[in-house]
């Protein structure tokens, strides 16, 4: 949402009241409010949102980066922030920390709610990560 990929870097970055984020994902696959992907440093970063999101069963949701390959660093998702989504795939601070990513003394403080209408569907969360391989 902010960049698409960045290998440069976010510090002190305080993003409040994201509300109804992204109501209808018809076409996109990957979301993310910092970047979709990070080689660079996001470090000391907050966020606090309220994401109302009905996908496509082939989307996946995160809040600093949806692969992450350099730091992510000293990150919270804020209390009474709430990830409400349909059809989705869902990494609270990252999907995917790939083999070089780091990530460090993050806090998901977040309620996470997932359902799925998809017989063919069974969507998965991570408080941190869905996938990591760091």
């Amino acid at each position: 949402m902010c960049v698409n990929n960045t290998d440069g870097n976010f510090h002190n970055q305080k993003i409040e009241n994201v509300a109804d984020l992204i109501k209808y994902i018809k076409k996109l696959t990957n979301i993310s409010i910092f970047a979709n992907s990070n080689s660079g440093v996001i470090d000391n970063c907050s966020l606090k949102l309220n994401a109302q999101i009905n996908a496509n069963g082939r989307s996946f949701v995160s809040a600093f980066a949806n692969k992450n390959t350099g730091n992510i660093q000293n990150c919270e998702v804020v209390k009474d922030s709430l990830i409400n989504v349909k059809d989705a795939n869902v990494g609270v601070i990252a999907i995917t920390n790939d083999i070089d990513g780091k990530i460090k003394n993050c806090v998901n403080n977040a309620s996470v709610l997932q359902t799925s209408s998809l017989n063919v569907l069974s969507p998965s969360v991570g408080g941190i990560a869905l996938a990591n391989y760091g």
